[in-house]
């Protein structure tokens, strides 16, 4: 297990650029402020011609959904993805006010309960990073489904 919530990776395919854009759109919506409903398709966010910024729809409403960065470069022999993958602002502002109030517990209470508030927070930083990893997991998969139709494409 990786000990950072990041992960870089890029995926190379026979496609041409204005091809993936186009299926990365058919499987996005865009971000509305007040929704009733989660939306149907697998992706919110926005892409553009040559970048993208997307969150997986999680079904199971998990607060550890990873964002997707990524820059599409159209290349000789077919194009060439390029997805940074970092948790969003929710889960990383959740992380650090429990980080906070734990630390000023620790202020006002004194230094003999410095070890039990350093187990919790290195147990909260772990769930963070499980959380992170599961779902960076499986939005990896659906995006390199989505990008790569044929055989001979690859994720390295």
């Amino acid at each position: 297990m990786k000990l950072l919530p990041f992960e870089s990776y890029t995926i190379d395919t026979t496609c041409l650029a204005g091809e993936l854009v186009a299926r990365l759109q058919s499987h996005t919506e865009r971000p509305r402020f007040i929704q009733p409903a989660r939306p149907l398709s697998e992706f919110v966010g926005w892409v553009s011609d040559n970048e993208f910024r997307i969150k997986p729809v999680i079904r199971s409403g998990s607060s550890f959904v990873p964002e997707l960065f990524g820059r599409i470069v159209p290349g000789p022999d077919g194009t060439r993805v390029q997805v940074d993958m970092v948790p969003s602002l929710a889960a990383l502002t959740v992380v650090a006010a429990l980080a906070g109030t734990i630390g000023m517990m620790v202020f006002y209470s004194g230094p003999r309960v410095f070890y039990a508030i350093a187990g919790e927070i290195l147990l909260a930083w772990l769930f963070s990073i499980a959380g992170f990893w599961l779902e960076a997991g499986r939005s990896r998969a659906k995006l390199v489904e989505i990008l790569c139709r044929s055989r001979d494409e690859r994720t390295a």
